[in-house]
């Protein structure tokens, strides 16, 4: 369960279960009755801002980022929930002709696979962390070494100076080297943020305009991320910073000066360029948008293609 997620299991029967390999991504929703996986299970997979409202997922599914499957539906083994979909009949979980699903792919399962080793990694990391210094787990602090992809530890640097703050309300970890003073950040920052540089490193932060609550920063193994000045975050939204073929360089998530990214948006491994406006609830993945940019609300593009829009908002 990574940073921002929530799990509502609400009355008699509304219960969850999360069974074994079960990845929920950051900021995604599970609302109970719900199943994710099983107990010994293959790996199944919840993406950015997905919401999961009373549904099965099963071993081997996945559903990706702001999509929502409906109250009974079942996702079943083998198949991937597109991004944005609104899944309201079991027909749209199961049939390809109906444009809401496709096959897991071989790339799928390895994806699932290595983002388990990541995070039983990392777990082990910050268990130990905890152990030997309880306060370091808070706030802004260091990332565990993490060996292969993150094997030395850091300290975030808050206008050049390493800074280490456990009673900081927000979480910053890791090589983050940021323009922002504390007290600045104290001033525009809400609370639940996590700007977390354990996985992908280093992250280049220049002076956040507005960080409102529950805003995720965080990237893939091997690559890094730039964000640029007096850029703007609204509620839920999630940057993610990962290695894509149709980025320059490939490796490094970018997002210029002036950007506002609306409430429950999701920013994925793409090149944002100066003053783009990035609407409420859009999904952008591996794309690179021109300075000056409007994406509408909840509109999907992924590798410079608009595919429609995200369906249940």
């Amino acid at each position: 369960m990574q940073d921002s997620v929530a799990i509502r299991a609400v009355g008699r029967d509304g219960g969850v279960v999360i069974g074994d390999h079960a990845i929920l991504a950051h900021n995604a929703s599970v609302i109970g009755p719900a199943t994710i996986g099983a107990p010994g299970g293959a790996a199944a997979f919840v993406g950015f801002n997905a919401v999961i409202d009373g549904a099965t997922v099963q071993p081997g599914a996945m559903v990706s980022s702001l999509a929502k499957v409906s109250p009974g539906i079942v996702i079943p083994t083998g198949m991937k929930v597109k991004p944005g979909m609104h899944i309201k009949t079991q027909a749209e979980a199961e049939q390809e002709s109906l444009g809401k699903v496709e096959p897991v792919t071989r790339g799928d399962i390895q994806f699932m696979n290595d983002v388990i080793h990541v995070n039983e990694t990392l777990a082990a990391g910050y268990s130990a962390q905890a152990i030997e210094s309880p306060s370091s787990v808070r706030g802004i602090g260091p990332n565990p070494p993490a060996p292969t992809f993150n094997p030395i530890s850091h300290t975030p640097t808050l206008a050049g100076t390493p800074t280490v703050a456990p009673r900081f309300r927000n979480r910053i970890i890791g090589d983050v080297q940021m323009t922002n003073l504390p007290r600045q950040l104290h001033r525009v920052m809400g609370h639940g943020n996590s700007i977390r540089a354990d996985e992908a490193s280093p992250f280049l932060v220049g002076s956040i305009a507005r960080m409102t609550n529950r805003v995720t920063v965080h990237g893939l193994e091997h690559s890094d991320l730039i964000l640029g000045d007096r850029n703007a975050f609204g509620f839920h939204s999630v940057i993610h910073g990962g290695s894509d073929s149709g980025q320059n360089p490939k490796e490094t998530t970018v997002v210029g000066d002036r950007v506002r990214v609306g409430a429950w948006a999701v920013v994925f491994r793409s090149t944002i360029g100066d003053r783009v406006r990035i609407g409420r609830y859009a999904y952008v993945d591996g794309s690179t948008l021109a300075p000056g940019t409007f994406v509408p609300r909840g509109a999907i593009i992924v590798n410079n293609q608009f595919l429609g829009r995200v369906q249940w908002v």
